[in-house]
């Protein structure tokens, strides 16, 4: 809603301009032209006037944070310095399971802790101790999903069960195809999980500040989307009332 909100006249315009490029006979210099040119499929010069309603930017609270309409097209990183204030009476502290490929042994425990830190900074309902459950190494394929339904299954395991895999997909690979297997396990078992992929950034590796940066705005978006999971209401936007319910967005 907000990105759509931004669409002035002058965006639609070019948007329609860069479309029109393509069917336009000759203007592509792929093989051929084009093929719906070459199909005589284009669009008429004349544009079709018709009635329109702007709809105001949407109200969208972070954290109870009210964000600027200036900053309706990035306000993640807003959220980072949220502080739901919970009642320490009432904190949930989460069993949380830590999962890494053996690749990073030296360094799940450094990243662990900047999760569980971030987590807590936000001073939301559920937090994470600042040492995990229980640790589990795991590898490739079927060593990975090998080695977490042999911990589930020979260990007595407390409530409020957390999973944090520290995955790193096989060489070559950008995705972990181990990834349907294991959330598809920890599904039906009840538990909620958090993949974090070391083959987009490696945390435990951060070359210069450029690298820490990235580290940080990545593991500071996998904090949120825990507590998300967990049940804290991260953010919200406000319907305008123009929109017709109910809608479905797409």
């Amino acid at each position: 809603l907000p990105l759509v909100a931004s669409y002035t006249p002058r965006i639609r315009h070019e948007a329609i301009e860069e479309m029109r490029r393509y069917l336009l006979p000759g203007a592509q210099k792929s093989q051929g032209g084009g093929l719906l040119p070459a199909l005589g499929i284009g669009l008429l010069d004349e544009r079709v006037v018709v009635n329109v309603t702007k709809l105001p930017l949407p109200v969208i609270v972070a954290a109870g944070v009210r964000i600027p309409e200036g900053q309706g097209g990035n306000w993640a990183p807003l959220t980072a310095k949220a502080n739901y204030n919970a009642n320490p009476n009432k904190v949930v502290q989460m069993n949380v399971v830590v999962v890494y490929h053996k690749s990073i042994k030296s360094s799940y425990q450094s990243v662990y802790k900047r999760v569980a830190d971030m987590i807590r900074h936000h001073n939301a309902t559920y937090q994470f101790g600042s040492k995990p459950f229980g640790v589990v190494e795991a590898g490739d394929m079927n060593q990975h999903w090998g080695a977490i339904e042999r911990y589930f299954g020979g260990t007595k395991l407390p409530d409020n069960v957390f999973v944090l895999d520290l995955a790193r997909p096989p060489r070559g690979q950008s995705n972990d195809p181990a990834y349907g297997a294991v959330k598809c396990f920890l599904a039906k078992g009840g538990f909620l999980s958090q993949f974090v992929n070391f083959q987009t950034h490696d945390h435990g590796r951060s070359r210069d500040a450029r690298d820490e940066k990235k580290s940080t705005t990545i593991l500071s978006g996998v904090a949120r989307q825990i507590l998300s999971k967990c049940g804290v209401r991260v953010w919200w936007v406000t319907i305008p009332k123009e929109v017709p319910l109910p809608a479905v967005f797409v």
